[in-house]
């Protein structure tokens, strides 16, 4: 595994995050036959701009892959609920994830643990379950470490993906649009966040990345109405924290999350990157166990009406 985003690196000159946005293409899960993994990939479609800005990137640090190669970039995640060994087979069970990738399945109740079981029935298949997630045609925001998996010659990918993020709309759907487009929500905007530990049964748990604990940090935007003629202030407008909560599948119970260390509370604070102001989130998790980690929330943020500043 070879890093190939070194302005990111981490104290020990492995890779640290890099955070790339895109629709998302399809999401697919991947149980190995004879590998330990259990890999669930979401695939995004980054736009012209950033994939020749990501392609001239990585040139220039000696990674020659061609912009037309990094239209859609693909990330992977392996996060469990039970493992169960037996002398001819290892089987992977996956945790919740039904939230993070909004996934469903008709008649199931828990369409992540499903869906892995198919996947676990018939191994060493890409399984791909486009059909069976609402975040097709919709935007994410993915966090992760960007690598050159090296066992299939030049594939740039983020591995594991560390956190995902996407918008969605007062009805609960997920949305295309960004800050800045005509369609970018005014007054109301759920945010959900998943932050994952990936499991170390998979392979790339050799890699000196994953041996410590990895902080994830969201700069995420605001309603448009939130910053339109007045400033972004507590009474500007109101931001609600849910936890969702995640089903346990080995011992059939739920959870609020696993493997996480810190959870710092939401701020509205200026991103460096741009100078605007937005709604913060950090997570730290822990160092990955056999199962990995997973939290999940959501960040529900309204616009209010404030007598003298009355949005555009």
């Amino acid at each position: 595994m070879l890093a190939v985003h070194p302005d990111y690196q981490g104290p020990s000159g492995e890779p640290g995050q890099i955070k790339l946005d895109g629709i998302v293409t399809k999401v697919s899960l991947f149980h190995g036959r004879s590998d330990d993994e259990a890999d669930w990939h979401c695939y995004i479609d980054l736009s012209p701009k950033a994939s020749t800005e990501l392609s001239d990137y990585l040139r220039a640090r000696g990674v020659n892959v061609d912009a037309a190669k990094l239209d859609i970039l693909y990330s992977e995640l392996m996060t469990l609920d039970k493992y169960k060994f037996t002398w001819f087979d290892d089987k992977f069970y996956s945790a919740d994830l039904t939230s993070s990738f909004l996934l469903f399945k008709p008649g199931s109740a828990h369409p992540a643990w499903d869906l892995g079981v198919k996947a676990i029935d018939n191994q060493g298949t890409e399984h791909d379950f486009s059909s069976f997630t609402k975040l097709i045609g919709a935007r994410a925001y993915l966090q992760g470490p960007l690598v050159n998996d090296a066992d299939h010659g030049t594939r740039v990918e983020i591995h594991p993906l560390d956190s995902i993020a996407f918008a969605m709309d007062s009805s609960g759907a997920p949305i295309a649009a960004k800050k800045g487009d005509n369609a970018w929500p005014r007054t109301y905007i759920r945010w959900r966040v998943g932050v994952f530990a990936n499991s170390n049964f998979h392979r790339i748990d050799g890699e000196n990345y994953l041996k410590r604990e990895r902080t994830t940090t969201w700069f995420l935007d605001l309603p448009t109405n939130a910053v339109a003629g007045s400033p972004v202030t507590p009474g500007n407008i109101t931001v609600v924290e849910e936890r969702q909560w995640l089903w346990d599948g080995g011992h059939n119970n739920t959870y609020s999350g696993r493997r996480w260390k810190t959870l710092v509370p939401w701020t509205i604070a200026v991103d460096p990157k741009d100078g605007r102001k937005k709604l913060r989130i950090a997570t730290t998790m822990l160092v990955p166990d056999q199962f990995g980690g997973i939290v999940v929330r959501d960040y529900i943020i309204r616009v209010n009406t404030i007598v003298g500043h009355l949005p555009n």
